[in-house]
């Protein structure tokens, strides 16, 4: 392997623990009642937590990781993530476990801000599409992968375990940052913070930019407005059980993995703007097929939902990598800032479309996520059109 093909694979391998941590964690939710005496409340916290830290740091690494070197950014947050992981492990109540998922969190967002603005700046246009198109497939694997896991570990040797195995796979990631990764500095010539942290202003200010990433976050959102809702929905209003909801799970992210290899392979072939628009496209006519199946099925079936998901799912695919690409070269000084904040909007809006579905979806089963689903998918044709013209 080459020294590129080195520091990409260190570089995804931290971002990746860094995502796994949060599926790792979810078969052990059920058991924190009774083994920890945490009310459900609680429990369910141990993710919100998570998810807390990792969407309010994404954008202070962002701007770290444009100020100072990408390899001090991977090891600071490496060295509060390994102690966070095992504070988790060692946790006896419910408030030290929130307390260092939290922190977990926060540090687990180093990766995710680094990966994407390293990868751009070590191949063109074309190789960093296919790189962030692998980066994509690989973490479609992740909510597949480790839950799975995740079950087995705890069923062997406790919910603690999963904690000291992210702990040892980040300790083992430190040596591997520190000799692998440049220690090179960024473009963006800065030598204060708060110089950096203000260009998240000429980000909110930039039409274009803005639109693009309107459009990436919108499509992310429908994807995972339906995940977050999916085990519910399937379990209690489309016929299905937990084996519905693995199968489900499998169908919907193979048909993700699946858009971004084709557009790997497909990258010389066809320019970014091609990719987008069409994993765009592809949206839309899943999220227009869902909401006409909600509307006309009278028993909706997991089976067929998965399938039509999977459409909107494969689009997303499509997308993924020319999307992250597209945005950091419109602002190529702000490159970690400008992926940071993209999956910021990514990870916010598609909060806000879990939880704006959620009261309805007792009441009335498929229809509100395929009208969200739908809407986002219009949402963001729309603003890629938009920002095609500005």
């Amino acid at each position: 392997m080459t020294h590129t093909g080195w520091i990409v694979t260190i570089v995804l391998a931290t971002a990746m623990l860094g995502g796994s941590a949060f599926d790792f964690h979810l078969p052990a939710i059920p058991l924190l009642p009774e083994q920890l005496g945490a009310t459900i409340v609680e429990a369910q916290w141990t993710l919100a937590g998570f998810s807390f830290g990792f969407a309010t740091s994404m954008l202070l690494f962002g701007a770290l990781a444009d100020l100072y070197s990408r390899r001090a950014v991977l090891l600071g947050g490496l060295a509060i993530f390994v102690p966070a992981s095992i504070l988790c492990a060692l946790a006896t109540t419910p408030e030290v476990l929130i307390t260092g998922r939290v922190l977990q969190g926060c540090a687990a967002a180093s990766g995710n801000s680094v990966a994407p603005a390293l990868i751009r700046s070590l191949y063109d246009e074309a190789r960093s599409v296919r790189a962030m198109s692998i980066f994509s497939s690989l973490f479609g694997l992740i909510p597949v992968i480790a839950p799975a896991l995740g079950a087995l570990m705890i069923a062997a040797w406790g919910w603690q375990s999963i904690f000291w195995l992210i702990a040892g796979i980040g300790l083992l990631l430190v040596p591997a940052v520190g000799f692998a990764i440049p220690n090179d500095r960024p473009e963006s010539h800065e030598t204060d913070l708060w110089p950096v942290v203000r260009g998240y202003g000429r980000l909110l200010t930039h039409g274009k930019y803005l639109a693009y990433v309107g459009s990436q976050a919108m499509g992310f959102a429908g994807l995972l407005t339906f995940v977050l809702s999916s085990p519910y929905l399937i379990t209690a209003h489309l016929g299905g059980d937990t084996t519905a909801f693995l199968l489900t799970q499998v169908i919907i992210i193979s048909a993700y993995i699946a858009g971004a290899n084709g557009t790997g392979l497909l990258v010389h072939h066809f320019k970014t703007d091609g990719f987008i628009l069409t994993g765009a496209a592809t949206q839309i006519v899943g999220g227009a097929v869902l909401l006409a199946y909600a509307l006309v099925a009278d028993a909706p079936g997991w089976l067929a939902v998965a399938f039509i998901v999977a459409i909107f799912d494969a689009g997303h695919g499509i997308r993924s990598g020319a999307g992250f690409t597209k945005a950091m070269d419109i602002v190529p000084t702000h490159g970690a800032r400008a992926s940071s904040l993209l999956n910021f909007f990514c990870v916010a809006l598609a909060g806000t479309g879990a939880a704006g579905v959620a009261p309805f979806l007792a009441p009335f089963g498929l229809m509100p996520v395929a009208l969200a689903t739908f809407l986002f998918g219009s949402g963001s044709l729309v603003l890629l059109i938009l920002a095609r013209r500005l």
